[in-house]
C-alpha cells in the first residue's frame, strides 16, 4: 500500500469515528495512534544510545565541550561540540531523562568569575547554550541527575564571597528554580558534589567538605522536603557504589583526550544519573 492510499484511509477512518463519536473519539483515536507509535519505539531499544558522553577539548583556541553517543554495537559517534563561547568551558555533565532528553551543564570561566551554562538535545537539534543565574561570583564542580518524576536536579559548589557551599537546583518546565544551599553555612570549603538517585527513588548527595583540619566524604538525603542534616560517608559504601558504576562504564572512544575530566550517563536502567569519570576507572 502507497503512502497516499495510507493517508485516505486515514482520513475515511477519522470521518467515521467523527460520525459515531464525535470529538472525543477522534481524540481517543489519536491518543491510540500515538501510544502505538511510541510502543514501537520501545520494541526497537538498539535505536536508542546506550551511552552518552561530553568531555572538554581545545578547539578554535580556547576548550569547549564535546558530545559522543554510543551504539549498542559499541560504536561511538563522531564528536559534536555543543558550546559556543569563546570563554574557557570545563567541568560538563549529562543526564538523560525518560524521555530522551538530553541535558548538559558545564562551567563557563570569564576572567575570575565561572557561570553555570545550560544546553538540551532532542535527538536532533541542540538548543543553543543559556546560562543559570545563581547569584554566586564562583560556580563549579557541577553534577546532574533525574528524579522519579523525571525532573533533572542540579548540584554545584558555589562561592558565596566567603567560601564555597553545596547548592543545588531543579527544573520548574520552563528554567531553574532558585539555588538553595544544601548544608548551614559556615566558614569551610564544601566542594566536588557527586548526585545519585539510588534504587528507592531518593536523591543521595555526596561532597567533599573541610573539617577538622582535612577533607571529609559528607552524604546528605532528600527527604521529599529539604535536605537532610550532613553526615560523615560511610567508606565502604561510597567504594562500593563506585565499584558499581565501574562495571557500566563502556570504553571511552579515542578522541577524549582527557577523559578524567569527561562525564557519561549510561542508558542501561533507570535511575538516569551522571557518571563522574574522574572518579572511576578508565577502560
Amino acid at each position: 500500500m502507497n503512502v497516499t492510499n495510507l493517508k485516505l484511509l486515514k482520513i475515511k477512518a477519522m470521518k467515521k469515528i467523527f460520525r459515531l463519536t464525535g470529538m472525543m473519539g477522534i481524540m481517543t483515536w489519536c491518543l491510540m495512534t500515538s501510544l502505538s507509535a511510541q510502543g514501537n519505539l520501545d520494541q526497537k531499544p538498539d535505536a536508542i544510545p546506550r551511552a552518552r558522553l561530553v568531555w572538554p577539548d581545545v578547539a578554535d583556541g580556547t576548550y569547549h565541550i564535546f558530545y559522543s553517543a554510543q551504539d549498542h554495537n559499541g560504536l561511538w559517534s563522531s564528536k559534536v561540540k555543543i558550546s559556543h563561547s569563546d570563554q574557557l568551558n570545563l567541568a560538563p555533565t549529562i543526564v538523560t531523562d525518560s524521555q530522551g532528553i538530553t541535558w548538559v551543564v558545564w562551567v563557563e570561566v570569564i576572567g575570575t568569575e565561572s557561570q553555570l551554562v545550560y544546553s538540551t538535545y532532542d535527538g536532533e537539534l541542540w538548543s543553543p547554550p543559556q546560562t543559570i543565574f545563581t547569584g554566586l561570583s564562583s560556580n563549579t564542580g557541577p553534577a546532574l541527575a533525574v528524579g522519579s518524576d523525571n525532573i533533572p536536579w542540579l548540584v554545584w559548589a558555589g562561592f558565596d564571597g566567603i567560601d564555597d557551599d553545596i547548592y543545588f537546583s531543579k527544573w520548574n518546565g520552563s528554567d531553574w528554580n532558585q539555588p538553595e544551599r544544601v548544608h548551614q553555612d559556615n566558614n569551610v570549603p564544601d566542594i566536588l558534589p557527586r548526585l545519585n538517585m539510588s534504587t528507592e527513588n531518593t536523591m543521595v548527595l555526596y561532597w567533599d567538605g573541610f573539617e577538622s583540619d582535612r577533607y571529609w566524604k559528607f552524604v546528605s538525603i532528600w527527604n521529599g522536603a529539604i535536605w537532610q542534616a550532613k553526615k560523615v560517608a560511610s567508606p565502604d559504601l561510597y567504594q562500593d557504589m563506585l565499584e558499581k558504576q565501574n562495571d557500566i562504564i563502556p570504553e571511552l572512544p579515542d578522541f577524549v583526550k582527557e577523559p578524567l575530566k569527561a562525564s557519561i550517563t549510561i542508558q542501561y536502567k533507570e535511575p538516569f544519573q551522571s557518571f563522574k569519570l574522574r572518579e572511576l576507572k578508565i577502560k
